[in-house]
């Protein structure tokens, strides 16, 4: 390895240790004792270095959402493409974002700006984009009839949104007992009642 590429993967390996480092606090103390001080002090650094790889705490934060989004998109593509059937292709991608949240919890709150976490974005980062449009696919797959109705879909896709979201941050804020396990069960019982009523929808129109 040549001296060029030796310190990039330094500096990748330095980038990602900052990143780690503001997970660490947020998940020890919250998001509001998240600071570049506290950050370049855990990792033994000056602050100035942290500014040189992200140039503020917004730009920390930011690079936060897209490394979530990425590891998301990643998790739910590969549960996309391992199912064949879209009913319960549906349902494991429900099961799966549920994972996520719950596994890498303060990655979560900085992409939905939960538990105090805030960042403004200025563009949607490609990766959250990407997963709406999977996201999306599915839904339409998963309704039959009227998967090419970008209306209908819509509909429907919001409501699986909206139903996925609230289950997961009401366990994750400690306002529905059980845990990991129990919203698990909600999540998959959700999905599939979801399911039935997105299709009946269909069924009602024709």
């Amino acid at each position: 390895m040549g001296i060029k590429e030796r310190r990039e993967r330094e500096r990748q390996e330095l980038r990602q240790s900052i990143l780690s480092a503001a997970l660490e606090i947020a998940e020890q103390e919250g998001w509001q004792a998240v600071t570049m001080r506290k950050v370049a002090e855990l990792i033994e650094y000056r602050p100035p270095v942290l500014y040189d790889y992200f140039g503020s705490k917004e730009g920390m934060l930011q690079e936060l959402v897209r490394e979530g989004f990425e590891k998301l998109l990643g998790r739910v593509r590969h549960a996309y493409e391992e199912t064949e059937y879209a009913g319960e292709r549906m349902v494991r991608l429900s099961l799966v974002y549920c994972e996520f949240a719950w596994e890498e919890k303060e990655l979560y709150q900085i992409m939905h700006s939960l538990g105090g976490a805030a960042c403004s974005m200025d563009d949607l980062p490609p990766a959250m984009v990407e997963f709406g449009a999977l996201m999306r696919k599915a839904v339409g797959l998963a309704v039959g009839k009227r998967g090419d109705d970008r209306v209908y879909v819509g509909e429907v896709m919001d409501i699986h949104r909206a139903m996925l979201y609230g289950l997961v941050v009401l366990t994750l804020e400690g306002h529905l007992a059980g845990g990991k396990e129990r919203v698990m069960l909600l999540v998959e019982r959700a999905t599939r009642d979801w399911l039935v009523t997105a299709r009946l929808g269909v069924e009602g129109d024709t």
